[in-house]
C-alpha cells in the first residue's frame, strides 16, 4: 500500500509538477482508498439447518446449503469459501478474516466432538470437548487467519460415539477484518 505524504502548502507562483501530483494527489487517494476498503464489510454467511450423518472417527467436511449473505462473493456451493480478489483492499495482499462456526451433535454420551477449520486444508483451529450426557453437544470454533486471494477455508467436523451421528443447524460467518500489510 503506498504511504501517505503530509499535504505541502502551495504559494501563488508555485509549479506543479507531475511528480508533486503523483506524490500529493494519486498516491494520497490511493493510500485512502486502500483504507477505505478495507474497513467496508465483506464476507458470508452460510448455514445448513438439515441433518448430516457424520461417521464414526471420521472428519467430514460440511456441505453448505443456504447463503445468508454473500458480499464480495467469498461463496459458490459445495464445502469450499475462497477469499475473493475483491476482499483485498488496493495496495495489499493480505488481510485478517474471523471465522465462527456452530453446530450441534445429536444426544449421546460417549466420546469427543470437535470441530476443525481449515485454510488450505490445514486446521489454524480445532476445538473438541466431551460429549454431553443425555442431551445435544453444541460446539462453536472462531478463529482469526491471515489470508490472500484465492485461499481456502472449509469446516470439518468429527465424533468418537461408536457408531453414525448427527450434526444439524451448522452455520460459518467469514468475514474480513481488515488489511495486515
Amino acid at each position: 500500500m503506498p504511504s501517505y505524504t503530509s499535504e505541502r502548502t502551495w504559494a501563488t507562483g508555485d509549479t506543479v509538477s507531475a511528480s508533486d501530483l503523483n506524490t500529493y494527489l494519486r498516491d494520497n487517494v490511493d493510500y485512502l482508498k486502500g483504507k477505505v476498503d478495507g474497513i467496508s464489510y465483506s464476507g458470508c454467511s452460510l448455514t445448513r439447518v438439515a441433518a448430516t450423518s457424520i461417521a464414526d472417527s471420521t472428519y467430514t467436511a460440511i456441505t453448505w446449503v443456504t447463503e445468508r449473505q454473500d458480499v464480495g462473493a467469498w461463496f459458490t456451493s459445495g464445502t469450499t469459501i475462497t477469499v475473493p480478489a475483491g476482499a483485498i483492499p488496493s495496495g495489499s495482499t493480505t488481510i485478517a478474516i474471523k471465522v465462527e462456526m456452530r453446530t450441534i451433535f445429536a444426544s449421546n454420551a460417549t466420546g469427543r466432538r470437535r470441530v476443525r477449520l481449515l485454510k488450505n486444508g490445514s486446521a489454524f483451529r480445532s476445538p473438541s470437548v466431551p460429549a454431553v450426557n443425555g442431551d445435544e453437544t453444541e460446539m462453536v470454533a472462531t478463529g482469526v487467519e491471515f489470508v490472500v486471494a484465492g485461499d481456502t477455508i472449509t469446516v470439518e467436523v468429527y465424533q468418537n460415539s461408536t457408531g453414525s451421528l448427527n450434526v444439524s443447524d451448522t452455520i460459518v460467518d467469514v468475514y474480513r477484518l481488515g488489511p495486515v500489510d
